[in-house]
């Protein structure tokens, strides 16, 4: 917690209800051959994932998989 920068946003999910974001980091992630520099909104849900990665994410990084 105390490595989080504070955000003032808010997530709205599938069932439009909205959530505050905790924090949000830069974190470095290592995937095969790839490195990438990647911001992380911070929210504290139950969820069946660990991160998501959007569409801008991905296409930036689509060359490299």
């Amino acid at each position: 917690m105390a490595e989080l920068f504070p955000s003032y946003l808010m997530i709205q999910g599938i069932n439009q209800g909205g959530q505050n974001i905790t924090g949000k980091i830069r974190l470095v992630i290592h995937m095969e051959d790839m490195e990438s520099n990647t911001l992380f909104h911070i929210i504290d849900a139950k969820t069946i994932y660990n991160m998501l990665l959007g569409r801008p994410w991905i296409h930036e990084n689509a060359p490299m998989f």
